[in-house]
């Protein structure tokens, strides 16, 4: 049997693929960047939501926390901050939930950590 057979199918492959992605993760704030902010910081300050990919790596954690049937590849929106948080969604795509978090909380700019390969 060859290597690629061993490994499965395309389909089997990607889903695989999928399931140990980490999660994309997108921070909301209210408010324009000053001009004396570093770009390559995620200040406090504005902050109002989260918005994250649904991977494998999150989503039992996710569907435990919150009761929500999430299915890898959708997207929530969260707000507060630990026993406090309240999750939005599941969204079909990155766009729905930005739209939202725009919509509901007034985010007028997203940011994500770096990362490295």
């Amino acid at each position: 049997m060859g290597q690629a057979k061993k490994r499965g199918t395309h389909e089997e492959r990607i889903a695989q693929a999928m399931l140990m992605r980490e999660p994309e993760q997108f921070f909301g704030y209210d408010r324009e960047r000053r001009p004396d902010e570093s770009p390559f910081e995620l200040p406090e300050d504005g902050l109002v939501c989260m918005v994250s990919s649904i991977t494998g790596q999150n989503l039992e954690a996710a569907r435990m926390e919150t009761g929500k049937d999430f299915k890898i590849g959708q997207w929530f929106c969260s707000t507060g901050a630990h026993s406090t948080t309240v999750v939005h969604g599941p969204f079909e795509s990155s766009e729905s939930a930005f739209n939202f978090a725009h919509e509901n909380f007034g985010v007028v700019r997203f940011m994500s950590a770096p990362q490295w390969e």
